[in-house]
C-alpha cells in the first residue's frame, strides 16, 4: 500500500444491501490492516427501499456497532455512522432525526432525483433505462435540469445539515459512461461544479473520493471525477478516501491506485476520523 495509514469510513452490511455482517467487514479490515474504519449502512428513507435498513432496526443496528466496537478495542478504531438521503422538500428523514446524536458521523448522500410537487422521483444510481425513463417522467427529457436538479438537492443538505462526509459528490454520471447524458466538460456542467465546490468551501463538510464505483462498475467511476479532484485541490478543500464496500472483497478496493492519483494532484494528505474528530494525515 501506498501509506502503513488506511481508514474507511463508508461500509455497509446486512442491516442494508451489504453482503456481509458487521462483524465480517470489521475482521476484513483488520487483515488489510485498516487502522479506522467506519459502520454507515443506509438509513431508512420515506418509501422503504431494498437498500436501506428498515425502519425498525436502527436501534437494533446501533446496539451491534456498540458491541462489536467493545469486542475489537485495541485491534481497530471502529465508529458508528450512517449513510443519510436527502430528499428535496423532506431533507433528510425526520424519523432519523433523533438518532443523530448517538452516531460518531455521517455521510449525506443524494441518491434520488424527488420532485415534491408532483410527488414523483427517480434514483440517479439506478440502470440506466431507469434512470432515463425517470429523466423523461420528472424533467421532460431536459438532463440539464435533472443535473441541476440533483446539485441543488446535494447544495441544500450541505447548507442545512452539513453532513460529516458528504457520499460520492458527482454520481449523478453514474450512467453517463460515453457521455451518454451529456458531456461534464460543458460549460455549463463547469459551472454547476464550481458553485457546488464554493458552497463545500464554506461548510466543514469532508468530500470522500470513493472507490465504490470502480469496485462494482469499472475504473471510469471514479467519485468525484479527476477533473473535479483537480479543482479542490486547486481550492484547498480537504478530502477522505472511502471504499463505499458493500462485501469483504472491497474493503480498500483501489485505494493504492486512488492514493497514487491524489499524490499526482498534489495531495500531500488526506483527512482521517478519529476519536478527536478530524485530523489531517500525511502521505
Amino acid at each position: 500500500m501506498t501509506t502503513r495509514f488506511i481508514s474507511n469510513y463508508h461500509t455497509h452490511n446486512n442491516f442494508c444491501d451489504g453482503k456481509n455482517t458487521i462483524e465480517e467487514m470489521v475482521q476484513a479490515a483488520i487483515e488489510k490492516g485498516i487502522l479506522h474504519l467506519g459502520i454507515s449502512s443506509h438509513a431508512h428513507i420515506p418509501n422503504q427501499e431494498i437498500w436501506t435498513m428498515e425502519e425498525d432496526q436502527i436501534e437494533t443496528y446501533l446496539d451491534e456497532v456498540h458491541r462489536i466496537k467493545e469486542k475489537y478495542t485495541g485491534k481497530i478504531h471502529i465508529y458508528t455512522g450512517l449513510e443519510i438521503d436527502f430528499f428535496d422538500g423532506i431533507g433528510w428523514y425526520p424519523p432519523i432525526l433523533p438518532f443523530i446524536e448517538e452516531l460518531d458521523y455521517d455521510i449525506g448522500s443524494v441518491h434520488c432525483l424527488y420532485v415534491g410537487e408532483i410527488g414523483e422521483s427517480c434514483y440517479v444510481d439506478d440502470t440506466r433505462e431507469a434512470f432515463e425513463e425517470g429523466v423523461e417522467n420528472l424533467f421532460n427529457g431536459n438532463i440539464q435540469e435533472a443535473v441541476r436538479h440533483y446539485y441543488n438537492s446535494l447544495k441544500n443538505m450541505i447548507i442545512q445539515y452539513n453532513p460529516t462526509i458528504i457520499g460520492h459528490m458527482d454520481i449523478i454520471k453514474k450512467n453517463n459512461n460515453e457521455n451518454y447524458f451529456f458531456n461534464e466538460k460543458e460549460q455549463w456542467y463547469k459551472d454547476i461544479i464550481k458553485d457546488v465546490l464554493s458552497v463545500i468551501k464554506d461548510s466543514t463538510s469532508i468530500v470522500e473520493v470513493n472507490t465504490g464505483g470502480i469496485a462494482r462498475y469499472g475504473k471510469d467511476l471514479l467519485y468525484p471525477s479527476i477533473d473535479i479532484l483537480e479543482q479542490m485541490y486547486r481550492n484547498g478543500l480537504d478530502i477522505t478516501i472511502n471504499g463505499d464496500s458493500h462485501k469483504i472483497e472491497d474493503i480498500d478496493f483501489y485505494y493504492e491506485e486512488v492514493y497514487q492519483l491524489i499524490k499526482d494532484i498534489g495531495y500531500d494528505r488526506v483527512m482521517i476520523f478519529t476519536d478527536k474528530g478530524w485530523e489531517p494525515f500525511k502521505l
